[in-house]
């Protein structure tokens, strides 16, 4: 989906959304205080809120747990891995084919990945969307952040903390990411959540 104008409120909930779903490693964990005051200045009602408490939330468990938890639902768990094309089309020939047109995409935007995570790790696509949603080719990685949806559901049956930034993820997605067939979007358009 190829956007067209919009606002900078919708991308800056975007990089906020990579930034919370990333490991907790001691870097995120001493920054809990300055994203509480990031998502206070720049997250509108009732996003604001879910994300205030889910800060609040993972702030009150000790780092080995969260550590922990983060491990055993992203990283062990396929059925709620962080790369967006496993959900989509397993490990294929077609998901190969597709991890290598999303690093094209990020080369052609000249975009400087700085992980060594797969181009489909959705922290990194979140990113890369939050600077470059005009990209050529970011339609493709749009097409594939309806993935949320499904992450959001099995994060809430787990009752995992982190349900909250996929619940608003999919809800963004909800708003701005076109059916097959659907006239194209601008995610930046409008201020869903961001308000």
């Amino acid at each position: 989906m190829m956007v067209t104008h919009g606002n900078d409120r919708s991308l800056t909930l975007l990089k906020l959304l990579s930034v919370l779903i990333q490991y907790p490693d001691d870097g995120f964990i001493g920054s809990l205080t300055a994203l509480k005051e990031t998502v206070e200045n720049t997250v509108g009602s009732p996003a604001k809120r879910k994300l205030l408490d889910f800060l609040t939330d993972v702030e009150a468990m000790p780092p080995i747990s969260l550590q922990e938890h983060f491990t055993q639902i992203f990283d062990i768990s396929p059925a709620t891995c962080l790369n967006l094309t496993y959900h989509s089309l397993g490990d294929s020939e077609d998901r190969g084919r597709t991890l290598a047109e999303l690093d094209q995409v990020y080369c052609r935007a000249g975009f400087e990945r700085t992980t060594a995570e797969l181009p489909d790790y959705l922290p990194l696509v979140l990113e890369f969307l939050s600077q470059c949603p005009r990209a050529d080719g970011a339609d493709l990685l749009w097409h594939h952040l309806e993935a949320a949806h499904s992450l959001a559901g099995k994060l809430l049956k787990l009752e995992s903390p982190y349900r909250v930034p996929f619940e608003l993820l999919a809800d963004f997605v909800n708003a701005f990411t076109p059916s097959v067939g659907d006239p194209k979007m601008d995610p930046q358009a409008a201020e869903p959540l961001a308000e």
